[in-house]
């Protein structure tokens, strides 16, 4: 009995193992590969899986896993900023739907009845797909993620009424009005409760386990308190992905949320790969050829009904066209919970075998698409902005310009800060301590106001838009930073710039190696790489904390100044000959040196010679890297110097009185 059971585990890894790793080479979302796995192996495929039903119910475990993390890391003040849309937003997404189904149904010949429940089916989305795209893009913070997010868990509370709400119009009566009422309340007394125990009880358990010795308690908590609070729900005939949630939420304001946490991560992707094996093994493809034109006219529906629906409801919300083309975008499919509610249907014999077929075969083609479209949202949102005719619907960019006059005419010498999001906002705040004047480009409407409150220069719309940027005028500014999540803004947004002023100086951010290279080649000045910084700064810790001796610390330090210019030199031009790359040398600074006890902005070395001062060791042995304009060149200081040979042998010829100590 256990060899089934442990072969058909196996085989379920191999498949998703086979898919993402084929997905990964096609450049595609590995849930793709997922689920393409899962077809394969499936019952209407090869068959490779003894035991679907209990597959199923492991995969389950994906959900509640997955639901519970969310409200772990679910903010409320984030929130916030969008519950309007999300909820009065998401109850109108969820008529307006439910209406077109309704519609679709009556027209394909099925009947009234037949036509709601289709119309409920299609009302949900896919809180998974959903999820785990945006986790995969890193986008789970932003604007148009947060109002997702909202409007799902609107729909999945929406689908706890619907499954008993279905039921009970199908015999409709006086008596069936409690029956119709009951799930309300239940939902309610449900939320009420567990809100309670996360109050009162909650933070003496978790206080508890925090005082064992034993690692494994906080793992047994996580599990008991996720997987138990869900199985509530499901006992009172509620959502388990409700109940999941909810268990999140209990602990979000904990000290220790992010312990759990990394506790449970693990386990989490592992169930949530079985999950998407799981739906894939559902798909019976001859379904698909006996429904075929019904399915196409749902899945438009589906596909560009949702989306305009979705897209209209952001923007009446004062949204930017562009978080509400990806809230149109993510949402334009229907999920796991449109398939469990036709598996209730045909279970008790509310809708026939076509419908139910018709159901199962869109969700999954629905799903399947969604990473696809998330993916190119950008740039098909970009196209559409340069059509003639769709560029009226989806605008380059709203402008709205937070300046008066006096305020715009007095932009000079500032800097352009491209985002102020959880990037944006440090450097504001820096920038607002070093008193350096800076203007903000921001397309997150909530943020607007804030920022006019608080005196900072602000213009709403799209930093990758001409006409927006032009009015923070790079032609006068100084430099320009870009903390845009997306890198095809940031790209576009950097051409306009370099356009404008070909001498501006340019900071960017990219996530990997390809997005560095391609904001070089839009030519940014420098990018940074959030892993790449976090390494370095841990090394220098380390460093420091191991009480090196200053010399190795030095030398550290000038390799990887000198390995990242050179390597930024070579990216653009790999031809380059030896006597031009990049070298470090140290000097140290003797009695009649022409720029002694001048700052380095008084000296204009890099002016006169070409030269950078990447550090400088004062004469007690203490070191300032990277040094500020500000600091003055003192009697007895070392200095490391980046320049090409000819620059480094001009700063040396100069002074007469320097001395070379060190030739690295």
């Amino acid at each position: 009995m256990e060899t089934p059971l442990v072969l058909d585990i196996v085989i379920v890894f191999l498949a998703a193992l086979a898919g993402g790793f084929l997905a990964d080479r096609l450049k595609q979302s590995p849930i793709i590969g997922y689920i393409v796995g899962g077809i394969l192996i499936g019952p209407y495929a090869l068959g490779l899986i003894n035991d679907m039903e209990l597959v199923r119910d492991m995969s389950e475990l994906g959900v509640i896993l997955l639901m519970f993390t969310l409200g772990i890391e679910f903010s409320l003040k984030r929130l916030n900023k969008v519950r309007n849309v999300a909820i009065f937003g998401g109850i109108l997404q969820i008529l307006l739907t439910i209406a077109l189904g309704v519609i679709a149904g009556v027209l394909l010949k099925f009947s009234l009845y037949e036509a709601l429940f289709l119309g409920c089916a299609l009302s949900a989305s896919s809180t998974m797909i959903v999820l785990r795209t945006l986790n995969d893009q890193g986008e789970i913070n932003s604007t148009q993620s947060q109002i997702m997010i909202g409007m799902l868990i609107v729909q999945d509370l929406a689908i706890v009424v619907m499954v008993s709400l279905l039921p009970a119009i199908y015999d409709m009566s006086a008596g069936n009005v409690m029956v119709i009422l009951k799930p309300i309340i239940k939902t309610v007394i449900f939320v009420v409760l567990v809100m309670f125990l996360a109050s009162k009880i909650m933070p003496k358990v978790l206080d508890r386990a925090a005082q064992s010795s034993s690692n494994e308690i906080f793992l047994l908590l996580a599990l008991c308190l996720g997987i138990g609070i869900a199985a509530l729900a499901s006992a009172v005939g509620l959502s388990v992905s409700l109940g999941a949630f909810l268990a999140g939420l209990v602990i979000s304001e904990s000290e220790y949320a992010q312990e759990i946490m990394g506790k449970i991560m693990s386990f989490r992707d592992a169930f949530v790969v079985l999950f998407f094996v799981a739906v894939g093994m559902l798909v019976n493809l001859s379904s698909f050829t006996a429904h075929w034109q019904a399915s196409l006219i749902v899945l438009a529906v589906i596909i560009f009904g949702k989306f305009l629906i979705v897209f209209v409801i952001v923007r009446a919300f004062k949204f930017h066209s562009r978080p509400a083309f990806y809230c149109g975008m993510g949402l334009l499919q229907t999920g796991e919970f449109s398939i469990v509610l036709a598996q209730i249907g045909m279970g008790a014999n509310l809708i026939s075998n076509s419908l139910n077929d018709i159901i199962l075969s869109t969700a999954i083609v629905s799903i399947l698409l969604t990473p696809i479209l998330m993916k190119a949202a950008p740039k098909l949102y970009t196209a559409f902005s340069k059509s003639p005719v769709l560029s009226k619907f989806f605008p380059a960019s709203a402008l709205e310009v937070h300046l008066n006059e006096d305020e715009a005419d007095q932009l000079s010498d500032h800097v352009i800060l491209c985002g102020y999001g959880r990037v944006g906002r440090y450097i504001g705040k820096a920038l607002r301590h070093l008193e350096i004047p800076f203007v903000v480009i921001e397309y997150d409407y909530s943020l607007i106001d804030k920022l006019s409150k608080a005196g900072i220069p602000v213009i709403y719309g799209d930093a990758s838009n001409a006409i927006v940027m032009e009015h923070a005028h790079p032609e006068r500014a100084i430099l320009g930073i870009q903390t845009l999540p997306d890198i095809f803004g940031n790209q576009r947004s950097a051409r306009i710039m370099r356009r404008i002023n070909p001498d501006l100086l340019i900071l960017s951010r990219a996530h990997s190696r390809w997005e560095r290279d391609i904001l070089y080649e839009e030519g940014v000045t420098q990018v940074v790489q959030p892993e790449t910084e976090g390494s370095m700064q841990l090394i220098w810790q380390m460093m420091y904390a191991l009480n090196l001796p200053y010399d190795k610390i030095e030398s550290m330090m000038a390799m990887r100044v000198e390995n990242d210019f050179q390597s930024y030199v070579n990216d653009r031009n790999p031809h380059q000959d030896r006597m031009n790359s990049l070298r470090i040398k140290e000097f140290k600074i003797e009695e009649g040196f022409p720029w002694l006890n001048k700052t380095l902005l008084e000296s204009r070395i890099r002016e006169e010679t070409g030269c950078n001062i990447v550090s400088i060791r004062k004469d007690d042995g203490f070191m300032r890297v990277n040094p500020h304009s500000t600091e003055i060149i003192e009697l007895g200081d070392q200095v490391v110097v980046l320049g090409t040979l000819a620059q480094l042998s001009l700063f040396a010829n100069l002074p007469k009185k320097l001395e070379s100590v060190e030739n690295h």
